[in-house]
């Protein structure tokens, strides 16, 4: 009886695909200008989360 063949290769994983970029901070408002009188405007803080993708093998 004949050698049975071997078992064929498994396929290659498909590609992860792109990481979406992040986007840009908000520009800080200007500044009123006023006599006499004293006031603080605070800085704006904007902060983006990095998008995470997992692809499971």
């Amino acid at each position: 009886m004949g050698r049975q063949g071997g078992q064929g290769g498994q396929g290659g994983q498909g590609g992860q695909g792109g990481q979406g970029g992040q986007g840009g901070q908000g520009g800080q408002g200007g500044q009123g200008r006023l006599t006499n009188s004293q006031f603080s405007i605070s800085k704006q803080q904007t902060t983006n989360d990095k998008q995470q993708i997992t692809n499971d093998k």
